[in-house]
């Protein structure tokens, strides 16, 4: 296009068509809340008397260990004047103390003692169950208020020597527990060559999805070419809701066994903590671990003494390897969005967002808040609130 002004001949071009980029049908946002156990910390250094805080799905709790060893958690405000219990707070015997009036209340919540009084009010501070799992506090939350529908399982074995650390990263439990169904991205991320044996809800405790992977632990790139024949194993992956992943890897060509959890806790909408902890289960015959190990004098003896330094080296091993792997995966969920649309996905992965639908309010998983808030039958004091 041409015009003139002022002596001087200007050309214009013509604008391009503006095309919208156009939206995947379906594509909405996970409702940030999920119905689970959530794990809140490692209590194996909580001593008695100590109480921690602690944000869960956008709310302050707090965690205390009574002076005789019992564990509890409740909401973090006051029932009296909403002070916050996490700031300034107390463990008083078997109570804790209001840092504001110094009410105390037992780990039922209910009030138990007011200063320089006879007689208490009838007031309760919410309470939360609890569960403890290889020395770590899980709580159960419900934006709606229900009590527990199922409690954690692992499998019976005892344990030796275990390993945690925690990462915070911008994304959703749900996508965290997605990864065990899904087998592509292990085999282009990790370059494992698993090969999935089973991918289905347990017919028996409809809470919990199995997932079983058969392959060579250590990626094929990392080098380790020792490590990665010899750490064969297959992995049996049960999903107990979506804040509790816990995996049990037999290493069959060395006869060791490791357990280890990946659990997905919100601490608001936008960001979840990812707690790793491993362990190792008590070696019942080094026999298979060490070929003619039997034949050796005093083996028992040797046994009980290689017992813990064994399961040391192999949970190290073990907890390196799954670290690395997260970390793998991080860089994916902290930017990623989450895709509603269910074409092109493996079917592991549509059966497992079928199984997940159960653990969300009204069983849709992307309701928003505002919608959740307002479905029928639920009153206003039991929204957000734990049985």
């Amino acid at each position: 296009m041409f015009y003139l002004t002022g002596g001087h001949v200007w050309v214009t071009a013509r604008p391009k068509e503006v095309r919208t980029v156009k939206q995947i049908k379906g594509d909405r946002s996970l409702f940030p809340y999920p119905s689970a156990w959530y794990c809140i910390d490692d209590v194996r250094t909580l001593a008695p008397g100590e109480l921690k805080h602690f944000s869960l799905c956008g709310e302050d709790i707090v965690y205390f260990r009574t002076e005789s060893g019992e564990l509890a958690a409740m909401e973090a405000y006051c029932p009296h004047m909403g002070a916050n219990f996490g700031h300034g707070g107390k463990v008083i015997g078997e109570h804790v103390q209001c840092p504001f009036h110094g009410f105390e209340f037992g780990t039922d919540g209910r009030c138990a003692k007011v200063p320089e009084s006879k007689g208490v009010p009838k007031l309760k501070a919410r309470t939360l169950h609890t569960d403890l799992v290889m020395d770590h506090l899980f709580v159960w939350y419900d934006y709606l208020g229900r009590p527990p529908s199922f409690r954690l399982q692992l499998w019976d074995h005892p344990l030796v020597s275990t390993l945690s650390t925690s990462i915070t990263m911008r994304t959703h439990p749900q996508e965290l527990a997605e990864n065990g169904s899904d087998l592509r991205h292990f085999r282009f991320l990790h370059h494992n060559n698993f090969r999935m044996l089973r991918a289905e809800a347990d017919p028996e405790r409809p809470h919990v999805f199995r997932t079983t992977l058969k392959g060579k632990i250590f990626e094929e790139s990392s080098g380790r070419q020792f490590q990665r024949d010899l750490l064969a194993a297959e992995v049996d992956i049960a999903m107990n809701g979506l804040g509790f992943l816990a995996a049990r890897c037999d290493l069959y060509k060395v006869g060791v066994v490791n357990q280890y959890l990946a659990c997905g806790t919100p601490l608001n909408e936008h960001e979840t903590v990812l707690r790793i902890i491993t362990a190792f289960e008590e070696i019942q015959d080094f026999g298979t671990f060490v070929p003619g190990f039997r034949r050796l004098p005093g083996s028992g003896w040797l046994q009980s003494k290689m017992q813990r330094p064994v399961a040391k080296l192999f949970t190290k091993l073990m907890f390196d390897d799954v670290v690395a792997v997260q970390l793998e995966d991080r860089d994916v969920w902290h930017h990623k969005i989450h895709r509603s649309e269910r074409k092109g996905l493996d079917r592991s992965v549509v059966q497992f967002r079928k199984w997940a639908e159960q653990f969300y309010p009204n069983g849709d998983p992307y309701l928003s808040l505002a919608e959740a808030d307002a479905l029928p039958d639920v009153s206003l004091e039991a929204v957000r609130a734990s049985a």
